[in-house]
């Protein structure tokens, strides 16, 4: 269980780089080979492989318009999802990575080996951290396309997901929510929207719970979920400052060949404006949230072995659907 939630993450691997003032040779943070005085490699918990999924079991294709494109469709570009993400900080997300979910019910899911931990030991108590293509817009707001995330663990021990979905509630959905079924219909959409790897006319998905309008205003905060804030640059152990001048556009790449390993399992506070140092951003989720979707009573889980991510609208807009996209997601580590 969660034990502590604090206001900021305390920074556990870096300290504060200035440039050397006396003239001696040396890389200066930011040029290749520099290492910042007093960091050193924390000790991992398990094999650096399993910080990642091990494999995407499965996906639900909806439209969206990038459903059709052979960059970001979930048929052909599903594995994206794999592997540490790569921020490209918090004002122009890096978009070589992810993979849209498309609208309402897209999903995506993912095989943790071994299990993810529900363990307080976790730095912040968090125990995995979704990446998307969030960013900040410049004037105090967020553009974000939230998902909703949901858990499973393998009950039964036969290795196959199986057994109960638990949903992630997040800040938007309480006891009063209603999972939904949807349908769409070929024809009602552009060609490029209708998802890449259907042949059917017709896409139903069941036991959707849509997020209100409101989770995807610029102004809003929403935490919780997917896709909801922004991925720093790899080794910007420098944070962000969401209230400050500090976008991310000019900021140092303090440590750029920081093993992505330390850096993007370090979970932000999602409870507070801003990402904190040492930390690569995204959201932060703790097992313990995990409620049944019915009765949104506790789920008591843990440990999860899949995490699906679901997309949480059928909106559309001028610049098209509000689909979730989605980079990575991590195992968070111990200090």
């Amino acid at each position: 269980m969660k034990i502590l939630r604090p206001a900021g993450i305390t920074l556990l691997l870096y300290v504060a780089v200035s440039c050397s003032m006396n003239g001696s040779a040396g890389p200066v943070p930011g040029e290749p080979g520099y290492i910042p005085p007093g960091w050193a490699e924390p000790q991992l918990l398990y094999p650096r492989e399993a910080y990642t999924p091990a494999r995407v079991t499965e996906y639900t294709l909806t439209p969206g318009q990038f459903a059709g494109s052979g960059d970001y469709s979930l048929a052909e570009n599903h594995h994206k999802a794999l592997g540490f993400p790569e921020g490209g900080g918090t004002a122009s997300p890096d978009n070589a990575g992810v993979v849209s979910l498309g609208m309402a019910g897209g999903s995506i899911t993912f095989e943790f080996s071994p299990p993810l931990k529900d363990d307080p030991g976790n730095i912040g108590g968090y125990d995995f951290i979704v990446f998307g293509n969030a960013y900040w817009t410049g004037t105090g707001g967020v553009w974000k396309e939230p998902g909703t995330v949901w858990v499973m663990k393998d009950e039964d021990g036969n290795g196959t997901a199986d057994d109960t979905w638990y949903l992630i509630p997040g800040s938007r959905l309480d006891d009063t929510a209603t999972p939904v079924t949807l349908s769409y219909a070929k024809s009602d959409y552009p060609d490029t929207w209708w998802p890449l790897g259907t042949e059917s006319n017709e896409i139903w998905v069941s036991g959707v719970f849509l997020l209100d309008d409101s989770a995807y205003s610029t102004t809003q905060s929403c935490s919780g979920y997917a896709d909801a804030t922004p991925s720093l640059k790899r080794g910007d152990l420098s944070g962000a400052d969401k209230t400050g001048d500090n976008n991310n556009l000019d900021d140092i790449e303090d440590y750029p060949e920081m093993d992505p390993v330390y850096f993007y399992t370090v979970p932000d506070n999602p409870y507070t404006d801003g990402i904190d140092p040492g930390s690569g951003g995204g959201d932060a989720i703790d097992i313990a949230w995990a409620v049944d979707p019915d009765t949104f009573t506790p789920a008591g889980l843990d440990e999860a072995t899949w995490v699906r991510i679901v997309s949480g609208t059928a909106l559309t807009g001028a610049l098209g659907d509000f689909s979730c996209e989605i980079d990575a997601v991590t195992r968070v580590r111990h200090p």
